[in-house]
């Protein structure tokens, strides 16, 4: 993930784009919508593909929605290698790491 983007939860684009979490989640799963999976696996959306991916099909973003504001991720691991230790220690310092924020 680009540290300079601005992503979405599933919640949030599903209430921008006036859909229900299951049809956003349809939607990603079906490749219509681009979603990047984080570590922990869940979904985060690109502001400027929902943007887009809403001007493709005409739907209007909704500008109601409370829990608009977007996350900054910041976090990631680069995989060396195939280690369930070092994998293991990395999602520890990660948790830790968000503890603390």
């Amino acid at each position: 993930m680009k540290r300079d983007e601005d992503y979405l939860t599933p919640r949030q684009v599903s209430e921008l784009l006036m859909a229900s979490p299951a049809s956003v989640r349809s939607w990603a799963v079906k490749g219509l919508l681009q979603a990047i999976k984080t570590v922990g696996g869940h979904r985060r959306f690109v502001k400027r593909d929902v943007e887009a991916f809403a001007r493709e099909r005409g739907i209007s973003l909704s500008t109601k929605s409370s829990s608009l504001k977007f996350t900054k991720e910041k976090r990631s691991i680069p995989v060396i290698r195939n280690d369930r230790r070092v994998i293991r220690n990395d999602r520890r310092v990660i948790r830790d790491d968000r503890r603390q924020d």
